[in-house]
């Protein structure tokens, strides 16, 4: 196969470290695209020990691992949000307190737009459970241009309640919710920002853009935090979970492909050869 599934590529050694021991082949692979997209996005906005951090879509491929990377560096709070049938699972991987989304959406008959939106104020409890400070990120790795991302409406749901995320001139980073997917003009701005280093994103809000140039050094903190090192005060390993394995054929892949357009995948899914 060629494209993303090759069983042989050629890549830069900037753009190379070693496998972590603990790791399965599948594991480490699994590990890579998703891990630097956490690892850039956290160092990128103001991510330190101590910060506060919201992920939604918290079971899925990048969402798992950015609460076990939030968690081991030293997040103060790590929230999850995810459907009910992976609760425990966001819990497992290290977050302080996970949200089912299904249980949370604004009632189908409040027209007017005036009852309290349940999501809201099930965060506004969670932040003042743990001491009433707001998120100092968001990372949305479910909002895209597909229709049925759009009608969660998360990024004005959470961004027009100030408690909820800190808006503040001291923010630890302005653009402090991240959306992992998005629309084209979000992209075109993201390339923007990429080619120039010119950030046109309002205030509040960026599409984050992996960069896998000069990526080894990223890869070696993935390694150690796979090890186990450097992690916050004994907090486990970084390891991708992995749904389940298919065969890198025909059938395989487009196998993989259904199961990720169905959109329940918990972790990761891995074609081995």
């Amino acid at each position: 196969m060629r494209g993303s599934f090759a069983d042989l590529v050629a890549v830069p050694s900037s753009q190379l470290a070693t496998k972590p021991p603990s790791l399965t082949h599948a594991e480490a692979a699994a590990l890579v695209l998703p891990g630097l997209t956490v690892v850039q996005a956290l160092r990128q906005h103001g991510f330190g020990p101590g910060t506060r951090v919201l992920v939604l879509g918290a079971s899925g491929g990048v969402g798992h691992l950015a609460v076990q990377v939030a968690s081991a560096r030293g997040a103060q709070l790590v929230v999850g949000v995810c459907s009910g049938r992976n609760v425990e699972f966001v819990k497992s991987m290290g977050a302080d307190d996970v949200l089912d989304y299904e249980a949370l959406e604004p009632p189908d008959d409040d027209e007017a737009g005036v009852a309290p939106d349940p999501l809201v104020e099930a965060l506004r409890e969670v932040l003042r459970k743990h001491g009433g400070r707001p998120f100092d990120l968001v990372l949305d790795t479910v909002s895209s241009h597909d229709a049925r991302d759009r009608a969660h409406a998360y990024k004005s749901r959470i961004r027009s309640n100030p408690a909820l995320l800190d808006d503040s001139p001291n923010a630890a980073d302005k653009h402090n919710y991240v959306t992992i997917g998005g629309r084209t003009g979000g992209w075109i701005t993201a390339g923007v920002k990429r080619v120039t280093g010119v950030n046109l994103f309002k205030r509040g809000k960026e599409l984050f853009w992996i960069n896998f140039n000069q990526c080894a050094p990223d890869l070696r903190t993935l390694r150690a935090l796979a090890e186990g090192e450097g992690s916050n005060g004994g907090v486990r390993a970084v390891k991708p979970a992995i749904e389940r394995t298919v065969p890198l054929t025909d059938e395989g892949v487009r196998e993989a492909f259904r199961a990720l357009h169905g959109r329940r995948v918990r972790g990761k899914l891995a074609i081995e050869l």
